[in-house]
């Protein structure tokens, strides 16, 4: 009978080998994993930075865009513009004007002097405070129908000239809505309207910040 042939063993040298090289295989894999992924990020990161950057560069150019259109619009009503808001601005004077009048009475009548009445008999006395009495109320009469009259030419004046303010208001609106405050004053604002008389494009461009 012939004796069994002894089967190789590892060493304990090579058993160590073995796992050294199953740990540097681990650690090589691991770290290609490792520098892969963080490729993908740097690649990631960097197509985000991209998008944001022509974003940026499409806003501006929309930007320089649209502020030339505004530039060219500004010049081709600049004179219709000007001529707009100087009727404007007679219209609320001359309104703010019309507020500002107050009413002048006639003058009332003198009262008899004291000194010179006593130098009067009683009934020239009398005579004269009646004189003075029917004066006062004739006086008093005209001045109801006089301030009457005036209350009245007031009201109609007033109204004349808010149609002709409102008239000068859609006029100017027209020509250019973006230098009235809003409704319901709508007045002139004088920072947008020495924007569009000089139709700079600093200037402009300064309304919208």
């Amino acid at each position: 009978m012939g004796h069994p042939v002894p089967t190789s063993q590892p060493t304990p040298w090579g058993r160590a080998r073995g796992a050294a090289l199953g740990l540097v295989l681990v650690t090589v894999t691991a770290g290609a994993l490792l520098g892969g992924c963080q490729q993908g990020q740097q690649r990631q990161q960097q197509g985000e930075t991209r998008r944001q950057e022509q974003a940026l560069q499409a806003a501006a150019t929309a930007q320089r865009r649209d502020l030339d259109a505004l530039v060219e619009r500004c010049q081709a009503g600049q004179a219709e513009l000007v001529t707009a808001a100087a009727a404007l601005s007679a219209a609320e004077a001359a309104l703010a004007g019309l507020e500002q009048r107050r009413y002048s009475p006639l003058p009332r009548p003198p009262a008899p002097d004291p000194a010179v009445l006593q130098r009067y008999s009683i009934s020239d006395q009398e005579l004269e405070l009646e004189r003075h009495q029917q004066a006062l109320q004739a006086w008093e009469q005209e001045e109801r129908g006089r301030r009457s009259r005036w209350r009245e030419e007031q009201r109609q004046e007033r109204q004349r000239l808010q149609a002709r303010l409102q008239r000068q208001r859609q006029a100017l609106s027209a020509a250019n809505p973006a230098v009235l405050s809003p409704a319901p004053e709508a007045k002139l604002n004088r920072e947008a309207l020495a924007a569009f008389r000089s139709c700079k494009r600093e200037t402009l461009a300064s309304l919208g910040s």
